[in-house]
This record gives C-alpha cells, structure tokens and sequence, in this order.
C-alpha cells in the first residue's frame, strides 16, 4: 500500500496509462517533496488528505481526468506551505474550494508559490 512509503520524497507515475482516483493513504507520504503523475487517466475528486503532504514542492496532476470542486483544506491552514509549483490544468476541475472560488481562499501559507497552472478546467469567478 501506497500509505506506507513513509521516507518516499519522490514519485513520479507521469505518462503510463494509471485509470483509478488518488489513494487518500497518499495522505501519509509526509517526506514527499514532489509528485508527478501527470499525463494518466486519473479519475474522480482530489482527496482532501493530500493537505496532510507538508514538505511538498512540485505537485504536477495534468491532463487528467480529475473532477469535482477542489477540497477548501488544500488552500487553507499549512497545507502545502512548501508549494513552489502546481500544475492542475488540462483536468474536469469546476467552482472553487467549498467556501467559494479558490482565489479569495488562498492561505498564507502559499507565499513560496512561484508556478500556478489551473488552465483548461471549468472554474469560473
């Protein structure tokens, strides 16, 4: 199981043919720096756990087929206060996190953010 690769600071699944929703156990790969699994066909909502992934950097998801409103958790508190680079677009995104659209609900936190790409979604706002 996923959830016990404690120690794993990288993973990279990008460009194989995964067709199955996010494991909410990726909640538990606290060491992990950067996740790449872009490229698949990954379905269903983003897991609210991925909040609980503090040291992550690089978080690339795109061209997926990824859906649903984005949990408020991975915009708020210290979820993801190390973020330097997110890549979300080329999904089945809509709205915003559950407290309206997601770019009035940014936490502090992101203040490391340099690389935010949200295109070819359904958000509006």
């Amino acid at each position: 199981e996923i959830g016990n690769l404690e120690t794993l600071e990288e993973l990279d699944l990008s460009n194989n043919d995964m067709s199955y929703e996010l494991p909410t156990q990726m909640g538990n790969l606290c060491s992990l720096t950067g996740l790449h699994v872009q490229s698949n066909r990954l379905l269903g909502p983003l897991p609210s756990e991925m909040g609980l992934i503090v040291n992550l950097r690089t978080w690339d998801m795109s061209h997926n087929h990824v859906f649903n409103k984005i949990p408020w958790n991975l915009w708020r508190g210290d979820s993801f206060r190390n973020l330097e680079s997110l890549d979300l677009s080329n999904n089945l995104l809509t709205g915003g996190s559950s407290g309206g659209y997601f770019f009035n609900d940014f936490g502090e936190s992101w203040e490391k953010l340099t690389s935010l790409r949200l295109g070819n979604n359904f958000f509006r706002g």
